[in-house]
């Protein structure tokens, strides 16, 4: 049921995944209560909690992904404190810390977050330290790294950020490197890439950006271009054309920025399209149009179709907490416009 709810996350198909997923749990569940002693079973049901955990947090549930991550991360801790020398139990507990760093951010909370992911952070270190030789382990410490780099920069730490995102960015450009046919290396290098150009951009350094983020967008590409029915290697295509747009804007470049910006907006319709559920793409959709509305073109409309998707995101409870600010900036944009 797992692997077939993995399936249906890929296709953007989340009904099918929440159905197959839920089933899931409920035998895990059956089994964990029938022997608590069975650590597999134990191990088990938090793998099935994660996943529903983080189709919650897709469909914009934040606290049903709450207390699924969190009845997950109880069970990992006993797990992992029962036995420190099991790597694999190390190994799960720092993943579930790192989603609930993640959600923690979604959340507005960014000192829990901090929390999260610097003890995430820790167990990594000794993991990569350990064996210098396990690939998983390495990307993991990178993976650790560029979330702390994201809070940072959120928090205006540009230092703290560029030293996170340059860890992350050498360890996987070593694995991608290694590897020039493992797409889970070369996506993770364009998202290093695209982390290390924001904060390029965010110094005022928008020669080094554009070298950054042309770079991750050639790799975005190939990727995307291998298997257009992936959706993340489809969303990272028009994240890193919205980062290249951004800074064309910066540059004066409008007619380049308006190219990206177009582009990225189809893909972004098309995953919105295929997935109303999913309120990461629905959000995806609505920078997309306030992107474009910003060149000058078709302002009203897109910003009335921006207000549009915030509002219906906000009447079915799925706009996060730190986008509330969007209804009502939108609405004053779309003021703005309107006016002679």
């Amino acid at each position: 049921h797992n692997k077939l709810g993995d399936l249906h996350v890929a296709r953007g198909e989340a009904d099918a995944a929440l159905e197959r997923f839920s089933t899931g749990l409920e035998i895990r569940q059956r089994l964990a209560s029938a022997d608590p002693a069975n650590t597999e079973w134990q191990r088990d049901l938090s793998v099935s909690l994660e996943k529903l955990g983080d189709l919650h947090v897709a469909r914009g549930e934040a606290d049903a992904a709450l207390e699924r991550f969190s009845t997950g991360l109880d069970i990992r801790q006993r797990l992992a404190s029962a036995d420190p020398a099991n790597t694999q139990w190390q190994r799960d507990l720092s993943v579930s810390l790192d989603r609930l760093g993640d959600l923690h951010v979604a959340r507005g909370e960014a000192d829990a977050a901090l929390e999260r992911f610097s003890n995430g952070l820790e167990i990594r270190q000794r993991l990569a330290s350990a064996d210098l030789a396990n690939t998983e382990w390495q990307r993991d410490l990178s993976v650790s790294h560029h979330k702390l780099g994201d809070l940072h920069l959120a928090r205006g730490e540009a230092e703290a950020a560029l030293e996170r995102f340059s860890t992350g960015l050498d360890i996987a450009q070593r694995l991608a490197s290694a590897d020039l046919a493992n797409t889970e290396w070369q996506r993770d290098l364009s998202v290093s890439l695209v982390k290390l150009g924001d904060l390029h951009v965010e110094r005022g350094e928008a020669d080094a950006a554009l070298e950054r983020f042309s770079t991750g967008l050639d790799i975005a590409q190939r990727l995307a271009s291998a298997d257009p029915a992936n959706t993340q290697w489809q969303r990272d295509l028009s994240v890193s054309l919205d980062r290249l747009g951004d800074l064309h804007v910066t540059r004066g470049e409008t007619d380049a920025a308006l190219e990206r910006f177009s582009t990225g907006l189809d893909i972004a319709q098309r995953l919105a399209s295929a997935d109303p559920a999913n309120t990461e793409w629905q959000r995806d959709l609505i920078v997309c149009h306030v992107k474009l509305a910003e060149t000058g073109i078709e302002t009203v409309g897109h910003y009335q179709r921006a207000l549009e998707i915030a509002l219906k995101l906000a009447s079915d409870n799925r706009l996060r907490p730190n986008d509330q600010w969007m209804i009502e900036a939108l609405q004053n944009r779309l003021r703005q416009a309107e006016e002679p």
